[in-house]
């Protein structure tokens, strides 16, 4: 009767392996498969838009470990960001920000492209990114006003930010977060729209219906894509 407990007991077990580890390898290949995907897409719309502009140039196409790491940057803030906003998944969150930065700029960093006013491959005004910098506590000063209104700044620290697309990355997503929680209830098309816009944006505008339509449309080409890799994945 022991033998026989034994042998059920180990039954038992080895079908709990089996179990835990097909759905762990499951579980990591969708999530290699969306960083895979992004990777792809990145460096499509990357290479075209190089071609397109004149002031960039092929310095400005990325390489793959560029693109590995912009990407992966974006899941990974969208994941240890999202008790902002934990009402959304993470991964949809990822998804959301990738069409952003893709509209923005098509992942380049672009110096040559920088109007002054944002900057980056996730095209963040100075002004949204002070307020990202006091949020999680770091030393730096890209945007401040003193006591009678003026605006300042120190270059040196604006120049560590124009070459840092991982904190890039990380003040966007931290802003559409905010913009999700604090202003638009998480309506996430609303809430995208606003990055671009600003929170006070006028829902009737050109502005809002063009930039509105351009996110809607890649996130609808997105699940597109996704619902093949799933099907291929099946």
């Amino acid at each position: 009767m022991t033998n026989k407990i034994y042998k059920v007991f180990i039954t038992i077990i080895l079908i709990l392996v089996i179990y835990y580890s097909f759905n762990v390898k499951n579980a990591s290949a969708k999530s290699i498969d969306l960083h895979q995907w992004m990777i792809k897409r990145a460096g499509e719309v990357n290479a075209w838009y190089c071609t397109l502009r004149p002031e960039l140039t092929k310095a400005d196409i990325l390489s793959y470990e560029e693109l590995y790491d912009r990407t992966k940057w974006i899941i990974q803030y969208a994941e240890e960001l999202n008790y902002l906003y934990p009402e959304i998944h993470p991964r949809r969150i990822a998804k959301d920000f990738f069409a952003v930065v893709e509209f923005e700029t098509h992942f380049v960093n672009y110096k040559n492209m920088d109007d002054g006013k944002s900057f980056g491959i996730t095209a963040l005004t100075w002004q949204t990114t002070q307020a990202a910098i006091d949020f999680f506590g770091y030393k730096l000063d890209v945007y401040r006003k003193d006591s009678n209104g003026k605006i300042y700044y120190n270059e040196y620290h604006r120049n560590l930010l124009r070459g840092n697309p991982e904190l890039q990355i990380k003040f966007g997503i931290w802003y559409y977060y905010k913009l999700l929680s604090r202003y638009y209830n998480g309506d996430r098309l609303v809430a995208l729209t606003g990055y671009n816009v600003g929170p006070g944006l006028d829902v009737n505008g050109p502005r809002f219906r063009n930039y509105y339509f351009n996110i809607r449309g890649r996130l609808e080409y997105y699940e597109d894509e996704f619902q093949k890799l799933l099907q291929e994945m099946d």
